[in-house]
């Protein structure tokens, strides 16, 4: 169908082009008769130029019209193809831009995580040495489990972390937690072994670690945040069903959080299939 399209059209530009030449020739007029050899003399051409060139046949024309047609249709082809090419080059380009700036707004917030942590344990420090300094001495023996020691444990977990030794970080909140069940610090030792498994891409892990948070310290102002990315890691692991119902829980039980604020934004954002 096509082909025969395409040879309808130029057999109409031909017949155009011969009706355009015939109507640029001059009158014919009658001319006188000429001998044998001035007609030879006209067919062979000037001399040295070889026999005249044959007439073309309509079809031999309409072929070549055809190849010039199918010739601009394949240039038109590639054009289209070098500019979507482009055009996913662009996409691409942008895609990698946003993940870019998505793993640098979780660093950062990871970071004044840590930052606000480490306020919160100088003022409990504080505020621990000032009612030891109102009450009188224990007569019952230290912990073994010191605050000095437990203390320094945990500062050094969480410096990893901070510097972004995420597996030296793990293996030191383990240890951590191993060594100090009952520190006042092991509630957040435990969230954040959650966040140094969650940022290395171990949803599996970050799973089990951030519900312990939730089942072994249900007290602990970490809950929120552990409620958070336990559902962020669910959605990672494709649990859309559970992740959204975590993420609805923490809008109903800590409404004026910002854990329950970032949580409306991922909620919107998965109704469109963002992250």
């Amino acid at each position: 169908m096509e082909r025969a399209t395409r040879t309808a059209a130029a057999s109409l530009l031909l017949m155009m082009g011969a009706v355009h030449t015939a109507s640029a020739l001059p009158p014919i007029v009658e001319s006188q008769p000429v001998s044998s050899s001035a007609s030879s003399s006209s067919v062979q051409g000037p001399a040295g130029a070889g026999p005249a060139q044959r007439p073309q046949s309509l079809e031999e024309r309409v072929a070549r019209i055809e190849r010039q047609l199918d010739n601009q249709t394949l240039v038109d082809m590639y054009a289209r193809l070098d500019a979507l090419t482009q055009q996913v080059q662009e996409l691409r380009g942008i895609i990698e831009e946003q993940a870019h700036n998505t793993q640098g707004v979780e660093q950062r917030q990871r970071e004044i995580y840590l930052d606000f942590d480490r306020r919160l344990r100088q003022l409990e420090t504080q505020l621990s040495g000032m009612q030891s300094s109102a009450l009188p001495p224990l007569e019952t023996p230290a912990s073994p489990s010191s605050d000095s020691g437990d203390q320094a444990a945990y500062q050094q977990a969480v410096d990893a972390l901070r510097a972004g030794r995420n597996q030296e970080s793990i293996t030191a909140l383990q240890d951590f937690l191993t060594r100090y069940p009952e520190s006042q610090y092991a509630s957040n030792a435990q969230y954040w072994l959650g966040e140094a498994n969650y940022v290395t891409k171990r949803y599996p892990e970050a799973v089990a670690e951030f519900e312990k948070v939730l089942k072994l310290y249900p007290d602990s102002n970490k809950v929120p945040d552990a409620m958070l990315k336990l559902g962020y890691s669910q959605y990672e692991l494709g649990q859309a069903d559970q992740a959204s119902t975590t993420l609805k829980t923490i809008i109903s039980k800590y409404p004026s959080s910002t854990a329950s604020q970032l949580a409306q934004n991922r909620l919107q954002r998965m109704k469109t299939g963002g992250r």
